[in-house]
C-alpha cells in the first residue's frame, strides 16, 4: 500500500459509502475502526493489510473521523485479526467454533 495520499485519493478510496456504513452498525470502538479500515483496504488492494503499520496514519485518521472513533485506537488495540475475521465471516476465537464448520466439512471421496 502506498504511504502518501492526496486529499482527492483519500476521498476516492477511503470514503465509506452508505451501504458500507450499514455494515458497521453493530460494531463499536476499535473494532468499528478496524473493520472500516480493513474493508476499505481490501477493496483497494485486494488483500488485507499485513499489520496495522502497513496502513498510513493519514488514512487511519481519515477513516476514524468517518466512524467516530479516535484514530489512536487502531494501533493501540489489535483489531486487525478481529476485523479480518469479521469481514471474512470467520471467528477469531478458536473456542467459538467446534469441529468442522459446514463450509469446511471435507467432502467424502468417491471410490469405485
Amino acid at each position: 500500500m502506498h504511504q502518501r495520499w492526496t486529499i482527492d485519493e483519500l476521498i476516492d478510496v477511503w470514503t465509506l459509502l452508505p451501504a458500507e456504513r450499514e455494515l458497521l452498525g453493530n460494531k463499536t470502538g476499535p473494532t468499528r475502526l478496524g473493520f472500516a479500515v480493513m474493508l476499505k483496504a481490501f477493496q483497494h488492494e485486494g488483500k488485507f493489510p499485513y499489520n496495522s503499520h502497513e496502513v498510513p496514519e493519514l488514512v487511519v485518521e481519515y477513516v476514524a473521523r468517518q466512524v467516530g472513533v479516535p484514530h489512536e485506537q487502531y494501533r493501540e488495540n489489535s483489531t486487525g485479526a478481529a476485523a479480518t475475521a469479521a469481514i471474512s465471516g470467520r471467528t477469531s476465537a478458536p473456542t467459538a467454533v467446534s469441529g468442522n464448520s459446514p463450509a469446511r466439512t471435507p467432502t467424502p471421496s468417491r471410490t469405485g
